[in-house]
């Protein structure tokens, strides 16, 4: 009875090691939404470079119209075609943005889960410590976007005004009218280049950090 008691003991303490050697075995769910987070923000980054570029090209069309005006109609549908793929191209950083705290958050909860089955206290304490520096640069980049939609608004309300204005008036006089406004439109656009610029940049090192393998970029900084 005595042995068998030893060998049942035994059994019970090795499938336990079984059970917690499976699931290394297994890629855990954390690991499977690093990858997946890390590939919409590097996506979502690609995305705030093109919206940046986007907006250069609007301008530029718009300048382009009121200062050396040729084929008049012509070039305003070049401005109406380019306003609206800054438009589109808007929309994309905005659903990138939803889908990469979405995800993020999700990864996050599994991490922590996953985290708190370690057993020895010490490595516990600095996964989490670990997790908690992911968390705080991802939300520097909601911050960071938080701040791009503020600048954003301005400046497209200025380049719909001065569309608006142009769709009921294209003559000479009218395309002197808009002419200080577009180079309004042109001053409020910087602040918004600058916090794409930084958008972009947050996007990707976060990414590349969280994707398995990689070199962390903005930790080497």
């Amino acid at each position: 009875m005595l042995t068998s008691s030893i060998l049942v003991g035994a059994g019970i303490g090795f499938t336990g090691c079984q059970n917690r050697m499976g699931a290394t075995q297994r890629q855990s769910p954390a690991l499977t939404k690093a990858s997946n987070t890390s590939e919409s923000i590097r996506s979502a980054s690609d995305n705030v470079q093109q919206m940046r570029l986007q907006m250069d090209s609007t301008l530029a069309a718009l300048q382009e119209l009121t200062e050396r005006p040729g084929d008049i109609r012509g070039q305003f549908e070049e401005v109406r075609r380019e306003f609206a793929a800054l438009e589109s191209t808007s929309a994309k950083v905005t659903n990138s943005a939803n889908r990469m705290q979405n995800q993020s958050e999700s990864y996050l909860q599994d991490w922590g889960r996953e985290v708190a089955t370690i057993q020895n206290a010490e490595l516990r304490g600095a996964s989490f410590q670990r997790r908690d520096e992911v968390a705080e640069r991802l939300e520097r980049i909601s911050r960071n976007y938080q701040e791009v939609r503020t600048e954003y608004a301005p400046f497209r309300a200025s380049v719909l005004d001065v569309i608006t204005a142009l769709s009921v008036d294209l003559s000479q006089r009218g395309l002197e009218t808009a002419r200080p406004f577009v180079a309004r439109a042109n001053e409020r656009a910087e602040p918004v280049r600058e916090s794409l610029g930084r958008l972009s940049e947050d996007f990707r090192d976060v990414g590349l950090s969280l994707r398995p393998g990689a070199r962390d970029i903005a930790a080497t900084r």
